[in-house]
């Protein structure tokens, strides 16, 4: 590697740059620049306040923080100061903190607001390994544990690193060394914590920048929560390493405007926001007029065609290739406008793709590259390529992972970005990780004849029919979220002679589909009661899976008016459902659906 640790590699980035802008962050209606050489010195000088106040090489200090730019402040910090980084959700709870404090044994938490600092204050008599908390913005009735960001850029501190050189080496750290334990969002029983090593986090970064071209000219979007390795790894270390800008999105909910406004050339997001985009951009196209209408129907032909073509490197002829800048001018740039007008890729990560929407953004022009990983191997392990997109795949492993496939189906992945371990529990690191550094990942896919690597399911979460048919409900999910009237569907069947489904509807199309209708129903719950809605939500369920096999199909239904949230536990922060939670959670409700009369078509 070029580098042996996550400081040295921002502090040499940061010589080189000086004045470039490193981080932006929005205020009122534009962004605001943060400079290499301005981050690289209040980073030197968190680190001196860290070490100043007793955080040494090897202790934890957790971040519990959204996304902004005194998250990458104080994680490089940490880092620099030779001390592990134990991020945590914004929206963990006081019972998740105070597992994940407790079993890190954190001496130190760093906090953003009075909201989270609360969330510590409620826990803080009980976990005595921590002494302080640390707040960004701190509030007036702070407990007196708590101390500001300024408590720790003291420059009475800096004796302890006197230069940004010493500060990047300070720690003695090598490249061996844990760099953050990452707490899994499990579906079932306590988180584990992943170590994850700086070689770990570089390995993957350089892995990362051999397959996708990343500039010092480039700005990402940062929007994800920093406290997921995708994230982390491809939207924050990678970045620094190729010399990229970081703009941050206000929230996750202000992605729509911030985009227009930060105009990134990068993005990385899971699928539902490509999901979003797509389904308000054909909720546009059917509210303008018919002649609108068709000019987008014909433009988009003409896109996909040109997208096969390119798709399988073929030429295009010279009539296409007029009808594509005419193309060009009437549609595409009106939609690129919509992500900022200069996106030149996006990477999509954290659970699947639909292949529908995959192909709409790169005939678009936005190209989309799906990729494969999980925390446990830092975490890209495969990723498509923007000179070969094998839409429908994740594509080829990067540079320097391997693959391989089991009997069963289930993935293996070995490489030098494979986590050092589960920490403190070595009977759960010795279950995924053989002696001979292979790691099951507990995906089933295989490689395609060009060696893309296909992704089926989760293991644990395929369906199996009483009738013996293997099911992804990934796939299924995944079709019906297309559809304009459905927000969030789950599928069930484990046991069963058929599936069954709990659909939450996109109620503001149904409010609006209630209103020209003319039907007289009032509230969300009566809306989604009403026999004309269950009728509609059938139809756009068979239309949706209408090319599916039989037993594919959902044959009966339960209609949810209340969306499928994080906050309750019924998905993970890059939005998958745990499928166990909403399974328990909604047993009886799936169960009632296969006890009424017969096999009955239908909702309830």
């Amino acid at each position: 590697m070029r580098y042996t640790t996550i400081p040295q590699m921002f502090f040499c980035r940061a010589s080189h740059l000086g004045e470039q802008d490193c981080l932006r962050y929005r205020e009122g209606d534009r962004y605001l620049p943060i400079s290499w050489g301005d981050l690289a010195g209040r980073v030197a000088a968190v680190a001196a306040g860290l070490a100043a106040h007793g955080v040494r090489p090897g202790d934890r200090v957790a971040l519990l923080s959204e996304n902004r730019p005194e998250w990458a402040l104080a994680d490089l910090a940490i880092l620099s100061a030779g001390a592990v980084t134990v991020p945590l959700y914004p929206n963990a709870t006081v019972e998740q903190a105070r597992f994940i404090l407790g079993h890190a044994e954190a001496s130190l938490c760093i906090c953003s607001t009075g909201e989270q600092l609360a969330k510590v204050a409620e826990l803080f008599d009980d976990l005595p390994a921590l002494t302080r908390a640390v707040c960004f913005d701190l509030p007036d009735d702070a407990p007196p544990f708590a101390r500001p960001l300024a408590w720790l850029e003291d420059p009475l501190h800096h004796q302890h690193l006197p230069d940004v050189e010493r500060c990047a080496a300070a720690a003695g750290r090598g490249p061996d060394d844990a760099a953050s334990i990452i707490y899994t969002s499990g579906t079932t029983g306590e988180p584990k914590g992943v170590v994850l090593t700086h070689r770990n986090f570089l390995a993957n970064v350089e892995a990362g920048l051999a397959a996708i071209p990343v500039f010092d000219t480039d700005v990402c979007l940062s929007f994800l929560p920093l406290s997921h390795v995708l994230e982390r790894t491809v939207g924050f270390f990678l970045m620094l390493y190729a010399g990229a800008t970081i703009a941050y999105a206000r929230s996750v909910y202000t992605v729509g405007e911030d985009l227009v406004v930060a105009r990134p050339t990068i993005m990385v997001s899971v699928p539902r926001l490509y999901e979003k985009i797509y389904a308000r951009i054909w909720e546009a196209v059917q509210q303008s007029n018919p002649v609108r209408r068709a000019i987008f129907a014909g433009g988009m032909q003409v896109a996909h065609r040109v997208l096969d073509m390119h798709l399988t490197h073929t030429p295009l002829p010279r009539h296409l290739e007029v009808s594509y800048r005419i193309v060009e001018h009437l549609v595409m740039e009106k939609l690129r406008e919509r992500v900022g007008g200069r996106l030149r890729l996006a990477i999509s990560g954290g659970a699947p793709l639909n292949p529908t929407i995959g192909r709409f953004f790169n005939a678009a022009g936005i190209p989309v590259l799906e990729g494969y990983g999980l925390t446990e191997a830092s975490p890209v392990i495969a990723v498509n390529r923007l000179e070969d997109n094998r839409i429908g795949t994740v594509g080829p492993p990067l540079p320097g992972v391997e693959v391989r496939i089991a009997e069963d189906g289930e993935i293996f992945t070995r490489s030098p970005a494979v986590m050092q371990g589960y920490y403190k529990n070595p009977e759960a690191t010795a279950a995924v990780v053989d002696g001979e550094g292979w790691l099951a990942t507990g995906d089933i896919g295989h490689l395609d004849e060009a060696g893309a690597l296909v992704i089926t399911d989760r293991k644990k979460d395929l369906i199996v029919t009483s009738g013996g048919k293997n099911i992804a409900p990934q796939e299924i999910e995944g079709r019906l979220a297309l559809d304009r009237f459905i927000e969030q569907a789950v599928v069930y069947g484990d046991g069963h002679n058929y599936l069954t489904a709990l659909i939450v509807p996109e109620m503001e199309q149904l409010r609006s589909y209630v209103k020209l209708k003319g039907l007289e129903v009032e509230g969300d719950e009566a809306i989604c009661r009403h026999p004309r809605i269950l009728d509609l939500l059938r139809r756009r369920i068979d239309q949706q899976l209408a090319d599916l096999a039989r037993y594919q199909q959902v044959k009966r239904f339960a209609v949810r008016s209340e969306l499928l949230s994080i906050d309750a536990g019924e998905l993970t922060p890059t939005l998958k459902v745990r499928r166990a939670i909403v399974y328990d959670r909604y047993r009886d409700l799936f169960e009632g659906l296969y006890e009424e009369a017969g096999d009955r078509e239908g909702g309830k």
